[in-house]
């Protein structure tokens, strides 16, 4: 997590917007208050990419299908969660952040200061409206810049159960363990949380071993596996398959796919240059924050080759990859879950700067048969072509565990069937 210097939390608004609680005597988890289903809030802060509110929204989805969650909130600094097909979740879009030259910068150009406190401001106040029995933290504990603080701390006096969720990678373990030790994130697991969810199988990583956590961290953690995406609510299928019938080429092809597009060009630019194999057609995906002026050159290529199709944003990609041949593609979190789940034959060409978060997944994964990866440096449309040209077999998917989604159920319907332990009174 980059250093924010002397950047204060903002003060925890104590309204309750929902009604008077002030001396409701609550017990350390609620959700009996709720009847059946729990109210479950996620947060992610999103500066870069779309991996982390995908992520809080398909686990939302999954929770609220099964039963599990009768509501869902989410917290999120995308733009683009507004629009994302999973629309029976409430949604708070907070001001955008960015990161430039490993800096944290807000969008608008305010100052990052100013930005963090109205941002924290709208995290305390839907929350305190919402009144959650969970708060599910996407990655990074204390909030960007210490946003959550203060509402985690309302949140324990409440007996709201906090739980932060972490991706299989973190980073090199070098790296991580100066961030973490930076940002006193085991302090504040400590501190704030009940337990962590690791989306990932401990044969893939080992977290506590591979980066070095206290024995109290390590005994946090739990490994729910990775979180299967083939999970659709019928809206969700119904969008897909809309997308899919406007977007798709009328013949077999290959899909290359950046995820958020931000860092994604080298990619692209190799792909649409690639010769493809005759039988097949090319689709990028360049997703909405890929610069306009490559997706500028990229619809050049593509009204000149009639087998190049460009796509700027698809809501729900999921049928685009379903039916794809093949696929090309960075290697984020959720695009390696996809591709692997739907088996599909795979080259990864991941991300190696700022982070190598993308390289290690890559490499493990190709490890054990379930994709090839390259590396960007020896990227080229040659390589690219003589892989389509290859003949690959299907990954098989029972190798890791994909059945996160269903032990993140497991999880939480424990927790409701618990006795209380002790009593709070809500501040």
């Amino acid at each position: 997590m980059q250093a924010l210097g002397n950047v204060q939390p903002p003060p925890f608004d104590t309204s309750i917007p929902a009604g008077d609680r002030g001396n409701l005597q609550i017990s350390p988890f609620r959700a009996h208050q709720y009847g059946s289903g729990l109210r479950v809030a996620f947060y992610s802060h999103d500066t870069v990419g779309l991996g982390h509110v995908r992520r809080n929204l398909l686990i939302a989805q999954s929770l609220r299908q099964c039963g599990t969650a009768d509501q869902t909130l989410i917290l999120s600094g995308s733009g683009q969660a507004s629009v994302l097909p999973e629309s029976q979740s409430n949604r708070v879009v907070l001001s955008g952040l960015r990161k430039r030259a490993g800096r944290t910068v807000p969008v608008c150009g305010a100052p990052l200061s100013s930005v963090l406190r109205t941002r924290g401001r709208a995290i305390a106040g839907a929350v305190a409206a919402f009144d959650p029995d969970v708060l599910v933290v996407d990655k990074v504990p204390r909030g960007v810049g210490g946003e959550l603080e203060n509402t985690l701390r309302q949140l324990r006096q409440r007996g709201t159960r906090c739980i932060l969720g972490l991706r299989d990678i973190l980073d090199d373990p070098e790296v991580v363990a100066r961030e973490w030790a930076e940002a006193d994130n085991e302090g504040a697991i400590s501190e704030f949380y009940d337990d962590v969810w690791v989306y990932g199988d401990r044969r893939i990583v080992d977290l506590a071993a591979e980066y070095g956590f206290s024995d109290a961290t390590a005994a946090r953690l739990d490994y729910v596996g990775y979180l299967d995406r083939r999970i659709s609510t019928p809206a969700a299928l119904e969008q897909a398959h809309w997308d899919f019938e406007a977007h798709a080429p009328p013949g077999p092809y290959v899909l290359c796919s950046v995820g958020g597009g931000e860092d994604g060009a080298r990619l692209v630019d190799a792909f649409s240059r690639a010769e493809l194999p005759s039988h097949l057609f090319g689709v990028i995906l360049t997703g909405p924050f890929m610069p306009e002026a490559v997706r500028r050159q990229l619809r050049q290529r593509a009204a000149t080759n009639p087998r190049l199709r460009i796509l700027d944003f698809v809501r729900e990609p999921a049928e685009l990859l379903r039916r794809a041949e093949r696929v090309i593609s960075m290697g984020g979190y959720n695009s390696v879950c996809e591709i692997v789940a739907h088996q599909k034959p795979a080259l990864v060409v991941p991300r190696v700067v700022p982070r190598r978060e993308q390289w290690i997944r890559a490499e493990r994964f190709s490890a054990l048969g379930l994709l090839d990866v390259c590396h960007p440096d020896e990227l080229t449309p040659e390589v690219i072509a003589s892989w389509l040209e290859r003949e690959v077999s299907l990954p098989d998917r029972s190798r890791i565990d994909l059945a996160g989604l269903a032990g993140l159920s497991t999880r939480l319907r424990e927790m409701s069937l618990g006795d209380p332990v002790a009593e709070a009174v809500a501040v």
